[in-house]
């Protein structure tokens, strides 16, 4: 109830405060699911484990933004959202010892592109596809959010005040975005424990959510 009186205090419409509630509860589903675990042991799990985990705090904290109405601030996590993804499978299927050992000593940051290859090559990581399509498609969208760019600047555009100004659309797409990065993290993160139980639950716990979404928008 909480929720629903503050956004509509912020004018958040139903479909982006039906979207940011699911969001919320995503977040806390996979957190408590992955509370207490082990982490992993070697350096190309302790690389990948923690990009994911920085991506779902991203992910928790996209929420609280978006709650509070701070949609700039929202957008401009999507692309490191990203960028975590993009490190977190490149150490889990195709670094070598040399590099995680660089990226370990801050000599070397992995290109997405390039990762983006090397992971079709070596026909690992059902993502591949829309990793390349988001790189393909909003790279430039995701970055000038991060930079200050055209689109964090005329999002603050209305008729009569300065401020965030984004259509309902915008920030449902900002969430749902949110989420399926957040979804590969967690999607990921169980395999690094080698944790049998913990990957099915993981993949249950996605498959509704994503279900689940799926419906409502059927039923919009």
């Amino acid at each position: 109830a909480a929720t629903v009186r503050l956004a509509q205090t912020l004018g958040l419409r139903g479909n982006d405060m039906a979207t940011l509630q699911a969001s919320k509860t995503l977040a806390v589903s996979i957190a408590e699911l992955i509370h207490s675990r082990l982490a992993p042991e070697d350096l190309r799990g302790n690389i990948a484990a923690g990009s994911y985990d920085a991506v779902l705090e991203h992910h928790r904290s996209v929420n609280l933004l978006v709650e509070n109405n701070y949609i700039g601030s929202a957008f401009a996590l999507l692309r490191p959202m990203y960028d975590g993804c993009i490190v977190g499978l490149w150490a889990t299927y195709v670094a070598t010892p040399e590099f995680l050992e660089r990226f370990e000593a801050g000599t070397y940051t992995p290109e997405p592109v390039k990762v983006i290859k090397q992971l079709k090559r070596h026909d690992d990581g059902e993502y591949v596809a829309t990793l390349k399509r988001i790189h393909d498609q909003s790279w430039k969208v995701l970055s000038t959010y991060v930079h200050g760019g055209h689109l964090q600047v005329s999002r603050r555009h209305a008729d009569s005040f300065v401020g965030p100004n984004y259509s309902e659309e915008e920030i449902c797409d900002l969430l749902k975005f949110s989420n399926a990065m957040a979804a590969i993290a967690a999607m990921e993160l169980p395999d690094l424990t080698g944790d049998e139980p913990f990957c099915i639950s993981m993949q249950a716990l996605l498959s509704n959510h994503f279900a689940a979404q799926a419906s409502e928008e059927t039923q919009r």
